[in-house]
Formats: structure tokens, sequence, C-alpha cells
């Protein structure tokens, strides 16, 4: 009755500052509720695999993006595109993007209805990309992947999931494109597997595990860094591959290189220089067309024996007295 007649009496002011007061505790209240949830939040770290799959059991992969469908199917250890005439598929990026989806976690789900997953484009008819592994030709997993909150980060849900997450992932380097798979290193030999390599202007042996031009005279020396860095062009290689043969291509080759392999087998590499810039290569034991920039093809034509060898200095007689 104190309290009731005391309120009365201060009239407005008294209940304004009871109202303050009861907002204040609602403040305190909602800042511990938001603070113990944070706790909660940091504390959490996601282990449920996002896929579960066996990747040695794996022996397709389909990628499908706004652009069309890539299919990529292992054949006797290897990966290869069977579109693209069984062109060899790039072995390190397919480990790549498998190692990966097989390390993404569930997190928070930042949605779980069906419209959410059209608006993060993760739906089944509404995607960024579709990434199916295959087993015996049958789906195994299957991950649609969406827009991008941020940085390397994309939306995803997996198939038979309505939950949608956002993970580490980078939509990208993940395309249809025959040419993002491709193998760009199957002109490349590694150095220790030849014996000996005709260039136009110098012909380079192994002598054991030196090199040397073929005809070096007794009063020269080769230079071995240089005759490395020559090979090492060679070794490293990378040609993007024509999946059609060029409709326009000249009908000899500019130049002409001619390997030859420990054991004996021959490799020919013959370079042809079409109208519109860079080289065009056909290599013996293959059947594809390749295109390589000029600035990686001229410096193989233009070896010269001069730039790789030098005239062995001349020992001096010690002079009568000297000791």
């Amino acid at each position: 009755m104190k309290a009731t007649a005391t309120m009365e009496k201060s009239g407005p002011m008294g209940r304004w500052i009871l109202w303050l007061g009861g907002i204040l505790v609602l403040q305190i209240a909602l800042a511990v509720a938001l603070h113990q949830g944070s706790e909660r939040y940091q504390a959490f770290e996601p282990s449920e695999p996002l896929l579960v799959f066996d990747q040695g059991s794996l022996d397709g992969l389909r990628i499908e993006d706004g652009d069309g469908t890539l299919l990529i199917e292992r054949r006797e250890g290897r990966w290869v595109l069977p579109e693209q005439n069984a062109y060899p598929a790039s072995a390190g990026k397919v480990r790549q993007l498998l190692e990966r989806l097989a390390g993404l976690k569930k997190g928070w789900p930042v949605a779980t209805t069906a419209g959410a997953a059209t608006r993060f484009k993760v739906a089944k008819e509404n995607f960024e990309r579709r990434l199916v592994l295959l087993r015996d030709g049958k789906p195994v997993a299957t991950l649609y992947v969406g827009s991008s909150p941020g940085f390397r980060k994309a939306y995803v849900r997996p198939e038979g999931d309505e939950a949608v997450y956002a993970v580490e992932f980078n939509t990208w380097e993940v395309t249809a494109r025959p040419l993002d798979w491709a193998d760009r290193h199957l002109l490349a030999l590694k150095k220790d597997e030849l014996q000996r390599v005709a260039f136009p202007g110098v012909t380079l042996v192994r002598q054991g595990d030196a090199w040397q031009p073929e005809d070096l005279a007794e009063d020269e020396q080769p230079d071995m860094g240089a005759i490395d860095s020559l090979l090492g062009r060679l070794a490293a290689l990378q040609a993007e591959p024509l999946f059609k043969a060029p409709e326009k291509r000249p009908e000899q080759p500019e130049f002409s290189l001619e390997v030859t392999r420990k054991g004996g087998e021959k490799l020919v590499y013959r370079f042809f220089k079409p109208e519109d810039g860079g080289y065009l290569v056909r290599r013996s034991d293959l059947d594809t067309w390749f295109r390589l920039s000029a600035s990686t093809a001229e410096p193989l034509k233009e070896a010269e024996r001069k730039s790789l060898v030098s005239a062995k200095e001349e020992k001096k007689e010690p002079a009568p007295g000297d000791s």
C-alpha cells in the first residue's frame, strides 16, 4: 500500500523510472543470453563429414554448370576425359578436388527450407555446380554448390539433406570445361629418361650422368648450366591440347626435335607455325595436336652449339724454380 501510494504521489515521473528500469533488466538478460550463445557457437567444431565416400573406389566424376556437363573417368588406373577421345586428365587436379570434398565438414546449417535452397542456388533445378561422384557409373554422393557468401566460401547442400551449409570452397575452380581438367604436361619428358636430343642447332648426348654436345672437341668443355637449362625447357613443356585437329595448319613443320629415350625408343616433335601465332605441335607417338606459345617453342628452335660449350683452360707449366 505504501509503495502504491508512493508511486501515485510521484505521478508520471515514477512510472517513467520504473519503465526504464524494466528495459534495463531486459537488455542485461539479452546480453547474457547472446554472450552464452556466442560461446557455444565458438566452441562448436564441426566433425561430421559433409559427404561420405571412399576415394579409392571411385571411378567417375561428373561436373555440371551453366556451360554444360563434363565427365571424368578412371580407366586402367588413370583419369581420362572420355568424351575428348580419352585424353588424359590432370591426375593432380582430380585428386585435389576429391581430397577437398572428403575434408568438408557439416557446420551450423545456414537454412533448412526448400525456398532457401533455391535462394542460395543449391536446389536440384537451380545450382551453380553439381558434383556427382560415381562408382560403376552410379552416383555415390552428390553435392550442390551455390552462390558465395564471401571470399573462398560457398553455400553447399548434399543431395538428400535439406540443410544448406557455408564451407570453404572456390566455386570458380570447378568448371565443366574440358581444357580446365586436361593434362597439359603430356609432351614433357623427364631428363633422367633421355639419352639423346637432337635440336635444330645442336645434338646433345648423355655420357654417364652428364650431358654434352655429340661432337665435342678435345679442346672444348660442355657448359653444364646452359645444357641443363635447355633440357629443363623440354622437361617442363606445357601445351594446350586441341581435341579436334586444326582446320588451318601448315603442311611442313617450322622445325623438329628428335628425342631418344633410354632403351632406344625415338620420339619426334614437329613444330608448325600457323598464321594466328604461336606453334602447333605433334609428337610421333600421340594422335593429339597441341598449341604451344612462341616463348616456349622458340628457345628450343634457337638453341646453338656455341652457347653450350667453352674452350678448355690451358694448364700452365710451372716455371723453373717455382715451388
